[in-house]
């Protein structure tokens, strides 16, 4: 989690840790947004964020279990003081739909 206050907009990305989140991610590193990612801890964030600096786009991140409280006040008040949103995906809490996308095969689908 950085602390730097910017005037540039942010794609902020719910659940950025999951198969989809990094897929939304991706995409739009690709088009140039610059991206908060927000995840589990633990789930490879910091690393996924240093890749997606290579497409010379801002990324930041925030790692917290957001069932605590007080990580949901911290991480609202770090959004709210630091960065300019201008769009916002949901994608946490999906990890179990992946599943849903694997094939007759077993593999899953890209």
């Amino acid at each position: 989690m950085n602390t730097m206050t910017t005037t540039s907009p942010y794609a902020l990305i719910m659940g950025a840790e999951s198969l989809m989140g990094k897929a939304y991610a991706l995409d739009l590193a690709k088009k140039q947004h610059n991206l908060l990612l927000i995840g589990k801890p633990h789930e490879g964030l910091v690393d996924w964020a240093h890749q997606l600096m290579t497409y010379g786009v801002e990324v930041d991140f925030f790692e917290a279990d957001l069932l605590d409280q007080q990580n949901l006040e911290l991480l609202a008040d770090w959004i709210h003081r630091s960065y300019p949103v201008s769009q916002f995906f949901n994608l946490a809490g999906i990890d179990w739909m992946e599943e849903i996308f694997v094939t007759g095969s077993g593999r899953k689908v890209a």
